[in-house]
């Protein structure tokens, strides 16, 4: 067994602050996703659209809201009306997605790879599916028929970010990074 240090993100918690509760929110349900849609491994247009019209078919009021670029100084607004984001990379080091929504509150529907499969507890701050379009639809249904679910998911997920990629513990990785490649202190 080989130990190893992922030392990358440290975000400011301030800038990504938690969304206003989401326990009376009765209508529309909005599901975010951001990136670049034209790489491949990230599912965009062959997992993540099909999903959200399949679900929408299923039930009114879904609505899908993308960000494909802008500037990070206007990308804490871009979650204000998400009740989650769909995860769909196959191979990705984060996504940033999923710490930007997490420290705002909003919970990931995703499959089993990257930072998500590090922090996400399923049903308990977030939910793991297999990566294909009718496991996505139907978390997607679960969560807009179950707001209870979705709020107990929302106030999980950014605490238990916020306890995964802090600060010190990002430092204490990278200093045992260079420890580990320059030799002991």
């Amino acid at each position: 067994y080989t130990r190893i240090d992922y030392a990358n993100w440290i975000l400011p918690n301030t800038f990504f602050s938690p969304i206003v509760s989401k326990e009376n929110k009765k209508s529309d349900f909005i599901i975010g996703w951001t990136g670049n849609p034209d790489r491949g491994f990230k599912g965009y247009y062959d997992v993540i659209l099909p999903a959200v019209k399949l679900a929408q078919s299923k039930r009114k009021d879904i609505k899908l809201k993308a960000r494909f670029s802008g500037r990070m100084s206007t990308l804490h607004k871009f979650y204000e009306n998400i009740d989650v984001v769909l995860i769909a990379s196959i191979a990705d080091a984060g996504p940033s997605m999923f710490f930007e929504a997490g420290l705002r509150g909003v919970p990931a529907i995703s499959n089993f790879s990257g930072k998500p499969k590090e922090v996400i507890v399923n049903n308990k701050n977030g939910i793991f599916v297999e990566r294909n379009i009718e496991a996505y639809s139907d978390a997607i249904i679960k969560l807009y028929d179950n707001r209870d679910l979705l709020c107990k998911l929302s106030k999980n997920i950014r605490k238990d970010t916020i306890e995964y990629f802090n600060k010190m513990d990002m430092v204490n990785r990278w200093d045992r990074i260079f420890s580990n490649v320059v030799g002991s202190k």
